[in-house]
């Protein structure tokens, strides 16, 4: 199902997720018009003495070549899975969209921690934390654990593979991405709400459970196939999808937008325009433009 015509059906069955859903056809058709164009990646030295590899060296064109893989890719694989989770709310399903959620999350904490660090290195001046960050997102995979125990897997792997970023700081990072408001834990809490689906912990297979009776002795229980989506299911995963949207998005623009060109070594940065910049914050963000905060 198109995500259009899954939009159009859960606002005719939830009327009071109108709000949400208003705001995610509008990312949607924002980010849907922003040009995916070709960039240059240079060869790129890694120091691989160590357990964690990192850059030797960081140039303006390998600095544009990363803000531009973190940004299209993550901008690309959320799209990906939005018309999925909308469409199996549309069905009825419970556990799928909320799995697939969980996923949409850690892409958009990885465009927030992305962002976060670079911002960090660009007021400090201090490259290092990007020059162990860069190889995680580029060379990370979740194999490198199972390699240290399984020569199979280790076959597997490309010799400047490594172990990736933790879900845990790119989930912070989403918390602290600018326009959350004095909330510094929401994101962690809907990101561990989300586990309870992904994870084979009993909260999150109550609605195949029915109890058919119950007195002082106990209950009498009965498990279904069908699950039961309930308002209150679609209400939370159309508002976590709309908030993960806005970050991961706004994220991977300023990304997108980042220009290195002022110096061959180390690197000098610029944002997007004011005009961008006012973009992002009022048609993504969804904030009205305060020029203290969204100044880059």
């Amino acid at each position: 199902m198109d995500i259009e015509r899954a939009i159009e059906k859960l606002r005719a069955g939830y009327p009071l997720a109108a709000k949400s859903l208003a705001l995610i056809e509008n990312i949607r058709n924002e980010i849907s018009v922003r040009p995916l164009q070709e960039f240059f990646e240079p060869v790129s030295a890694i120091d691989m003495s160590a357990e964690q590899r990192t850059l030797e060296s960081i140039g303006q064109e390998s600095m544009a070549a990363w803000t531009k893989h973190i940004a299209y890719s993550t901008q690309l694989r959320m799209g990906a899975l939005e018309p999925a989770i909308l469409s199996e709310l549309v069905e009825g399903r419970v556990v799928a969209p909320m799995v697939m959620l969980r996923s949409h999350m850690e892409i958009a904490g990885l465009a927030a921690l992305c962002e976060k660090t670079l911002m960090e290195c660009v007021r400090s001046q201090e490259l290092e934390p990007l020059k162990i960050l860069i190889p995680k997102t580029i060379l990370g995979t979740s194999m490198v654990r199972r390699a240290k125990k399984d020569e199979l897997t280790q076959d597997m792997l490309l010799l400047s593979e490594q172990g990736s970023i933790t879900i845990t700081s790119a989930i912070e990072a989403m918390d602290k991405f600018p326009g959350q408001g004095s909330e510094q834990m929401r994101f962690r809490r809907f990101y561990a709400l989300l586990c309870d689906f992904a994870h084979p912990n009993f909260r999150g297979a109550k609605h195949f459970m029915k109890v058919l009776d119950e007195n002082e002795s106990g209950w009498v229980i009965k498990y279904e196939e069908g699950e039961k989506l309930r308002d209150a299911h679609v209400d939370m995963a159309l508002q976590i999808l709309s908030d993960s949207m806005r970050v991961g998005y706004a994220a991977s623009e300023l990304l997108r937008l980042a220009d290195f060109s002022g110096s061959a070594y180390g690197f000098s940065y610029a944002s997007g325009s004011e005009a961008e910049i006012e973009r992002i914050w009022t048609r993504i963000i969804q904030r009205p433009i305060d020029n203290n905060k969204s100044k880059r």
